[in-house]
């Protein structure tokens, strides 16, 4: 099971593996960098070995400014790394000397306890995370910890995911549905209570952070001011299906930001009235449906595009009109399918848009839009599409319920990219992404895959390397 893929200073790709719950396969997983040949070099737990890694199970993976490289894993896991010699420095708790180095500590024999994130903050400072003993503050000045838990400013026992604002602020979210902001200055935690988990974030044009919850509205975090403010709005007026949860942010004005909810459509907010209002369709759009909006977007030519699973719609600015493309069994140029997955403006101007499944359940593929004839091209008829991608080259990638496609710039029809004889043909392609040297990295549920379109190279990072068949990878982030 692949945890986590960081890239470091150098541009070197780590992936932290291994199955991290109730220490089932205590020996599988591992620490894995990969080379420049496509082999990987794995560091595994050594029982003998003091300057191995602790446990194989990885969870966090991240390099400080001065270029400490910091690993967590399962248990009292903290390590730092020395990436010449390969040799880890192991940073356990001592009960003796608590505020030295260490992870937060937990009682003996305590399952399922792992270092959730290892973050650094504007001022330097490392802040180490648990999923149930709360948070270690680590000054690497006085090389002291400090530990926050159930009180000192965090009311909270439980982490699970960090953010790092542009100004180097560190928000962190909880299990216990609650956002915490670190102020880098004032060494404190502030506390923010929302009520629901976050689900988008979004820096503005003013330089606040905005986030959506899931089903408690929108939380700003005004800098200037240091206050926080929360913005609910009446869902009998804008949804009429209780409070939704916000699941994507879009900001193209300064005074307005897009919300893409479920199950409530699209949202706008008025960051000066501080008020909320539901988007205005014309009569074309009005009966529509739209509850499910999965992207927002706005094209070359300023047009707004939402995909949703009630059609994708373009929306016109200047004038306020709406057009919905739906499907027309009569009309072979309309769009394949209603549900859209996914969706992007390529550098030619064309609108692509995926799609789940139709009414009937049956995958209904891929579609192209020529906005100068405003037809639709088909590709890919009965496939689900997960995501689609365009690389610096122009080549147009979509990942599939039956594996990874490509439309080959001049071309105009998609080819899978593995041999139908190789066993990764047919996988469930989940995500998509390019590094900084042109490689495309692909995530599948059973293997992580480079590809080099320069050289036409492919390297398949599967069991061999450590990464477990059927293993829910997913999407991958370029760190």
């Amino acid at each position: 099971m692949v945890n986590t893929i960081y890239e470091d200073h150098r541009g070197v790709i780590w992936i932290g593996t291994g199955w991290r719950w109730f220490n089932y396969h205590p020996d599988d997983g591992g620490l894995n960098r990969l080379e420049t040949d496509g082999t990987f070099t794995r560091y595994l737990h050594e029982p003998e070995n003091e300057h191995s890694l602790i446990n194989n199970k990885i969870s966090s993976i991240f390099e400080d400014n001065r270029g400490t490289f910091w690993i967590g894993t399962s248990g009292d896991g903290l390590h730092t790394m020395d990436r010449k010699t390969g040799s880890f420095e192991r940073h356990l708790y001592n009960p003796a000397k608590p505020d030295g180095l260490s992870r937060p500590p937990f009682p003996p024999g305590t399952e399922n306890e792992i270092i959730t994130f290892i973050r650094e903050d504007s001022a330097g400072v490392i802040w180490i995370g648990s999923r149930s003993f709360g948070i270690n503050r680590y000054d690497t000045g006085s090389k002291k910890i400090t530990h926050y838990q159930n009180g000192n400013g965090f009311p909270d026992r439980s982490t699970w995911c960090a953010y790092t604002s542009r100004d180097g602020v560190l928000w962190i979210g909880t299990e216990e549905a609650n956002l915490f902001r670190v102020d880098p200055v004032l060494k404190t935690i502030n506390n923010i209570t929302i009520g629901a988990s976050a689900r988008s974030f979004l820096d503005d044009k003013n330089g606040a952070l905005w986030v959506g919850t899931g089903g408690n509205g929108l939380r700003q975090y005004d800098q200037k001011n240091k206050l926080i403010h929360q913005f609910n709005y009446v869902s009998s007026d804008l949804t009429g299906s209780g409070t939704p949860a916000i699941i994507s942010l879009f900001q193209n004005q300064k005074d307005t930001i897009w919300l893409g909810t479920q199950p409530g459509g699209i949202i706008t907010f008025n960051t000066n009235k501080k008020q909320f209002s539901r988007f205005r369709y014309d009569e074309t759009f009005k009966d529509s449906g739209i509850n499910w909006v999965t992207t927002i977007f706005q094209d070359k030519e300023g047009f707004k595009w939402f995909g949703s699973w009630a059609g994708l719609f373009r929306y016109n600015f200047k004038d306020g009109t709406v057009k919905q493309f739906l499907p027309d069994p009569k009309d072979p140029g309309s769009i394949s399918n209603e549900r859209i997955s996914c969706a992007l403006e390529d550098r030619n101007g064309d609108i692509w848009a995926g799609s789940f499944r139709n009414k009937g359940l049956d995958p209904a593929g891929l579609s192209r839009l020529n906005k100068q004839s405003g037809r639709f091209r088909h590709y890919l008829d009965g496939f689900i599409i997960d995501c689609i991608y365009e690389d610096s080259e122009g080549t147009i990638w979509t990942g599939t319920g039956k594996g990874l496609y490509q439309l080959k710039k001049g071309t105009d029809n998609f080819s899978p990219f593995f041999d139908p004889r190789s066993s990764f043909e047919g996988v469930y392609i989940k995500g998509i992404i390019e590094d900084d040297y042109k490689n495309l990295w692909i995530s599948t549920q059973s293997a992580i895959i480079k590809l080099n379109p320069e050289c036409n190279k492919t390297y398949i990072y599967d069991s061999k390397f450590g990464i477990a068949p059927n293993s829910p990878i997913g999407s991958i982030y370029k760190m």
